[in-house]
């Protein structure tokens, strides 16, 4: 049987109480190298020539 955790209503919720219920998000630096392949992808519809074959499916994977 699962007990219930009772809090009390004038106890603040700890950072990772609040941390927990906050949406994850992924924060991009557009100057990664996989970013500028998706771009470069995207916008030209094929990959970049200097890809291997395994991280051209990579690219082609992480664009969908």
């Amino acid at each position: 049987v699962l007990e219930e955790q009772i809090t009390h209503v004038d106890e603040e919720p700890s950072e990772l109480e609040k941390a927990d219920s906050l949406p994850m998000v992924m924060f991009v630096a557009t100057n990664d190298e996989w970013y500028s392949d998706i771009t470069f992808f995207l916008t030209y519809g094929e990959c970049p020539t200097h890809l291997t074959t395994k991280e051209k499916w990579t690219v082609k994977l992480r664009a969908a």
